[in-house]
């Protein structure tokens, strides 16, 4: 009897990690910029990452990708743009990383850009941009900042972005630069790229699977003794 009560309890445990750890990874989801306007270069151009903090805060965080030697950096004005799902969208906490001697204006180059009507390159209309000061040489790697959305009711990050009318829901304005970036080098080509569903998440079903196993083979273990 202590045997069986012995594996229900381990099963349960299994299954309540497991729930924890879906749980944990359930409030974020990313993005890649895809489609763009960029003749010559091939994407990912970047990440976009969305971190649910409570039913109407999130934290945005775009990241440039480095692909075939070169890397795709945020910049300009609309240097980043996100369609959020709220009536209306307030910004705050605005912060970025830059390459090594890339330029800062004050204390930084980003500033609220509000909504915008067709973003560039056909990615369509965005309620939220990020500006940038001026252009190439203050441009970012990072750009990472928290909105609030006011009539929201977010029960997971899939619910905070969605699809605009031309059916992205994350763009930014790319300055191609070769690796490492250097300022004095100058861009490559410039244009825009988009994003519109979230890419799935296949470390949640993986490490849910593996925790699966483990507790499985416990109880078979167990059980192997309780026999002999």
């Amino acid at each position: 009897m202590r045997t069986r009560f012995a594996q229900v309890g381990l099963s349960m445990a299994v299954c309540l990690l497991g729930v924890g750890l879906q749980s944990a990874r359930a409030d974020m989801v990313t993005y890649d910029l895809t489609s763009v306007n960029i003749s010559g270069y091939t994407g990912p151009y970047g990440t976009v990452t969305v971190d649910l903090m409570s039913s109407t805060t999130a934290t945005i965080m775009f990241t440039s990708d480095v692909v075939n030697g070169n890397i795709y950096l945020f910049g300009g004005s609309g240097a980043v743009a996100v369609n959020v799902n709220a009536t209306s969208v307030s910004i705050s906490s605005l912060s970025e990383t830059q390459p090594v001697g890339f330029s800062t204006h004050g204390s930084s180059n980003l500033s609220d850009g509000g909504s915008v009507t067709q973003e560039g390159g056909g990615t369509g209309d965005f309620n939220q941009t990020v500006n940038s000061f001026d252009g190439f040489t203050h441009a970012a790697n990072s750009v990472t900042f928290d909105i609030t959305g006011t009539g929201a009711d977010w029960t997971s990050a899939s619910q905070v972005l969605q699809a605009n009318a031309d059916g992205n829901s994350v763009a930014a304005h790319i300055y191609v630069t070769s690796y490492p970036a250097n300022p004095t080098s100058g861009a490559l080509n410039t244009g825009y790229a988009a994003g519109d569903q979230p890419v799935p998440d296949g470390g949640s079903t993986a490490l849910l699977l593996g925790v699966g196993l483990v507790g499985l083979s416990l109880l078979r273990k167990r059980s192997s003794q309780a026999v002999v």
